[in-house]
């Protein structure tokens, strides 16, 4: 999907749903990713079976551009390597740590989970913040997931989607204080 859109859900009770997410149902990776500008973005994602075994790594480059007001988004195929990754990450502007479990929708739409952690999880990372993405084609319906209504603290309205961005979030103060930010600028609307 060159296009893509993007419903964000900030989440709150992060640990609470994490806790009750069973990797075993719902896809578990855990990713490190950084930026080289708000558009460059490079990630290490790994794979967590649900059987024994060693996660699988891949390693991925995405170039995003809002346009139009619609998101541009190129990921090519074949991914980068290894190598390419940490030359990279020697010019990073911002990086984080998250957790996602991918899961759908009942209209067949893409559904991530992610928390974003202070550190890796085999380090003691925590949670600092929690959000939820639909992804789906332009215009087409979608529904939140069930079970995360109790969860949810706001459904980001899309002209204030770009507030809630990875980029952004990188900075765990920004990520503490984006809440008040964007009522602030709602109630300033």
């Amino acid at each position: 999907m060159p296009v893509e859109h993007e419903h964000k859900i900030v989440l709150k009770d992060a640990e609470r749903l994490f806790a009750s997410l069973s990797p075993a149902m719902y896809r578990l990776r855990t990713i490190e990713q950084f930026y080289l500008n708000d558009n460059a973005r490079f990630r290490h994602i790994r794979y967590h079976p649900s059987v024994p075994g060693s996660p699988v790594s891949e390693y991925t480059f995405t170039y995003k551009q809002m346009i139009g007001g619609r998101l541009l988004e190129i990921e090519p195929r074949e991914g980068v390597s290894k190598e390419d990754f940490e030359l990279a990450r020697q010019a990073a502007v911002s990086s984080l740590v998250k957790q996602r479990f991918v899961m759908g929708d009942n209209d067949g739409n893409h559904v991530d989970v992610d928390f974003l952690l202070t550190a890796r999880p085999e380090e003691g990372g925590t949670i600092y913040f929690a959000m939820a993405e639909v992804e789906t084609e332009e215009g087409a319906d979608w529904t939140l997931l069930p079970f995360l209504e109790p969860y949810v603290e706001l459904v980001v309205p899309r002209e204030f989607s770009g507030m809630f961005t990875n980029a952004r979030l990188t900075d765990q103060s920004y990520a503490a204080s984006v809440l008040d930010e964007y009522r602030r600028a709602v109630g300033g609307a």
